[in-house]
């Protein structure tokens, strides 16, 4: 339709567009081959661009200098100026022959055209020839470049400041606008790629030029040197410390500086050195060194030692030589000697020697356990006493060992606390150990660090001491402190802050035992303190048994004991002392019953006054004591009379005659005293041993005194027990005789007391109707008799008449019967 409305214009109109439409083909065509330049190729390439298979090959580059992209599919390009036609760019590979406005493309000329479209059929030459890019339509040429002899890896390409200048790129840019280093000359190209090429090279020879230069400059130098040193050579050599002779073959000085001149003195020039050296101790002698120096030997270069006499208060000169070949020209021409002064190094020498011996000895004897340890904890060194202290024989069993050898290995003696050390801190621990000798034992100890010289932690020091025996004090000192020395319980301050610290809502309901020790003043009052000691040992070992493990159990006082039991309500707290009343009375084989008065209280809530709690314990135990205390008695008396039977072998015949005999003559005494008066007239034998107490023969001057004492021990219980507290007179008299001879007060006739008297008859009629260990029983007639026979000195005379009148009513066989 629109062709057909153009074919309908009217023919002037249809001239000018038509003129319009081939102008504008005109105008882009001239565009286009206007804007396509060749800018840079490369006849050598060596090592600048690689194609698609990886290979080396010479390239071109063109480049759209407008604003549009061109396709350059179908274009002529050639390296022939007579035919410029020789290779036409395929069609169909818009994406790969496109240039994009402003952009590059680069042709490889390989002569391989079929590897890709921009791949060309010819291949550049590197002494030079053309290069034509010519339109589509065969006739229109758009660029010609004609080119001399190329080098290698060198470019040549259009001067981006002159477009009409063809110059070289010392570094190539395909693709890319052309620029870094640049000449239009050959031969620099040249130059330069031969720089490139044989850099090393170049800079070798460069850097050889500088180094020649350098050592001419340095050599005259030198030289120039050279002579001044040798001028002051001989001033350098009088300059040094040391002494040098020299001498020649026959062992005269030639020479010698002036500190030898200063030892030797000013005439020493010319002289023989066996001269100088006559006086001389040497460990080699100076006459084999000069014989010596011509034969190879090992003196002619030989050290030797010599000791010069001392002069005035000088300490004697000790030197140091050596001794080398003068050498002139290549040959020996005599000896040189060169002496050090070593006197001050030797005297330093010793007193190191001296220090060390003194360091030795104060390791080895100082009374303070030491280790040297390395890093890595093995064993350097080691004194006696740390020999000691571990229980080892040997150091040779110690040395190179390591640290933790030395003990069992469940207990490790250093746990390798080195960040300490590294900031130079002392470690100061203590433990107890147990070598591997099996000595167990509390050692105190140090670590100290020794660092070198670069401060890097080298070894360590350790110094112990074996404080078991001081541990073990402190430890008494603190269980002292803490416990009853008695008991071994727990004292008082220790149970008020144990309260203290068990007095918190979690321990409750906290319960409070207190209890107090029956019988103890009786039993310190009659038979001393060390029995009523026994008592409260006795007691604590049955609070420990029947308490808890948790429980605290404490000696409250003289003969008082508190426990704590903590989270224990009121009725645990009661079968607890039940426990503990039991575990007493089944007790045996006491002087007295062992009985304890408890008391209970328990807080049960935090509101409750601690305070009030053993107050109330406290009143619980006393109002039980008052309850019990008459039972207990009683029950102490029980206990007298059976341990008393087996020792004083009395009849119950004699609680007869006394019941009878106090009935014959109307005394003023209640059947229960003269009965316990029977049994208990010897209760002070209570402690004594059966033994001592049964055995024959007369008894030594000690055993006397013991036996005397029993009547006053037997009046201290009595009064002690008011029971029996009416008969205590009658107890402590009953040894007194008639005459005054008896013991232990030594009353005489009416001075003791009646029932003492009475007692004594009664007592001696029968021991001697029923026997004893000692002696064998007598008939009633032998028994009649003896009492007649000490009536007057034993015996009260008229109680002897009424006993032996009423005799046959007493002692009847009926009324023994009854």
């Amino acid at each position: 339709m629109k062709i057909r409305h153009l074919y309908e214009l009217k023919s002037p109109l249809y001239i000018v567009v038509f003129i319009i439409v081939l102008f504008l083909f005109w105008n882009t065509s001239a565009e286009s081959f206007a804007s396509l330049l060749i800018t840079e190729f490369m006849a050598s390439n060596g090592s600048i661009i690689l194609d698609q298979s990886g290979k080396l090959n010479d390239w071109i580059e063109i480049h759209n200098t407008s604003s549009q992209p061109i396709d350059i599919s179908g274009y002529f390009i050639s390296d022939k100026l007579d035919d410029p036609l020789k290779w036409q760019i395929p069609e169909g590979y818009h994406q790969e022959t496109i240039i994009p406005d402003g952009g590059f493309i680069v042709l490889i000329a390989d002569g391989k055209p079929d590897h890709g479209p921009l791949h060309l059929d010819f291949e550049l030459s590197k002494t030079g020839e053309s290069i034509i890019l010519t339109e589509p339509d065969g006739d229109t040429t758009i660029d010609v470049v004609t080119f001399g002899p190329q080098w290698k890896d060198v470019s040549f390409g259009r001067s981006t400041t002159n477009p009409e200048t063809w110059v070289f790129y010392l570094s190539p840019s395909p693709g890319n606008l052309n620029q870094g280093a640049k000449t239009a000359s050959y031969w620099i190209a040249g130059l330069y790629l031969f720089y490139k090429s044989y850099r090393e090279l170049f800079l070798t020879f460069f850097a050889f030029l500088i180094i020649l230069t350098y050592i001419s400059i340095r050599l005259f130098q030198v030289l120039k040197k050279l002579r001044q040193v040798e001028e002051k050579q001989t001033s350098l050599i009088q300059a040094v410390p040391e002494i040098i002779l020299q001498l020649d073959h026959k062992g005269q000085v030639e020479w010698l500086n002036q500190p030898g001149i200063g030892f030797f003195g000013e005439n020493t020039l010319g002289k023989d050195c066996r001269e100088l050296f006559k006086t001389a101790i040497s460990s080699v002698s100076i006459e084999d060194i000069i014989q010596n120096q011509n034969f190879g030997s090992s003196l002619s270069d030989a050290h030797f030692i010599t000791e010069f006499p001392s002069h005035k208060d000088e300490f004697q000169k000790i030197i140091d030589w050596s001794s080398s070949p003068c050498l002139l020209q290549g040959s020996k021409k005599g000896i040189l000697l060169v002496g050090r002064d070593i006197t001050q190094q030797q005297y330093n020498e010793k007193r190191i020697k001296d220090s060390e011996k003194n360091y030795r000895d104060l390791f080895e004897k100082t009374p303070i356990g030491i280790l040297k340890v390395d890093v890595s904890g093995e064993i350097l060194d080691i004194n006696q006493h740390m020999l000691e202290i571990l229980g080892a024989t040997h150091k040779e069993e110690i040395l190179h060992t390591n640290l933790a050898n030395l003990f069992v290995p469940e207990q490790p003696f250093f746990n390798d606390d080195y960040k300490q050390l590294i900031k130079n801190q002392v470690i100061s621990k203590d433990g107890e150990y147990t070598s591997r000798w099996e000595k167990k034992f509390w050692l105190q100890y140090k670590i100290f660090p020794i660092f070198d010289e670069l401060g890097k932690l080298k070894e360590m020091i350790i110094t112990g001491e074996n404080v078991t025996a001081k541990k073990e004090a402190e430890d008494k000192l603190q269980y002292i402190s803490l416990h009853d020395s008695l008991t071994g319980l727990y004292n008082r301050p220790f149970f008020e802050e144990e309260l203290k610290r068990l007095n918190t809502e979690r321990q409750h309901p906290l319960s409070v035992i207190i209890g107090d020790v029956n019988g103890l003043k009786i039993l310190n009052d009659t038979f001393g303190h060390l029995e009523g000691d026994q008592l409260l040992k006795k007691t604590a070992e049955i609070l420990q048994k029947c308490c808890r493990q948790e429980d605290i159990i404490s000696r409250w006082g003289g003969d008082e004991y508190a426990i704590i039991l903590p989270q224990t309500d009121r009725e645990t707290a009661i079968q607890i002392c039940d426990r503990i009343r039991n575990e007493c009375q089944m007790q045996e084989n006491n002087l007295i019953p062992i009985s304890i008065s408890l008391g209970v209280s328990t807080k049960s809530l935090p509101i409750q006054d601690f305070k009030k709690i053993i107050i109330d314990a406290e009143e619980n135990m006393y109002q039980e004591k008052l309850i019990e205390s008459d039972h207990y008695r009683r029950k102490m008396l029980s206990t007298f009379i059976n341990n008393l039977k087996p020792k004083t072998w009395h009849s119950t015949d004699l609680c007869r005659l006394c019941l009878w005999f106090g009935m014959v003559l109307n005394l003023p005494y209640s059947e229960e005293e003269l009965m316990y008066l029977a049994d208990l007239h010897d209760l002070g034998k209570i402690n004594m041993d059966i033994d001592f107490l049964s055995q024959a023969g007369p008894l030594n001057e000690d055993g006397w005194k013991k036996i005397k004492k029993h009547p006053e021990i037997g009046y201290r219980i009595a009064q002690a027990i008011h029971q029996i507290s009416t008969i205590a007179d009658t107890i402590w008299a009953h040894h007194e005789r008639w005459d005054g001879t008896g013991y232990p007060r030594g009353l005489s006739k009416e001075n003791i007391p009646l029932l003492a008297r009475i007692m004594a008859i009664a007592d001696a009629y029968d021991a001697m109707r029923c026997g004893r260990p000692y002696q064998s029983p007598l008939t009633k007639e032998e028994a009649i008799n003896e009492l007649l026979h000490y009536s007057g000195s034993q015996f009260d005379p008229n109680l002897v008449s009424l006993f032996i009148k009423h005799c046959p009513i007493i002692t009847s066989e009926e009324m023994s019967s009854n």
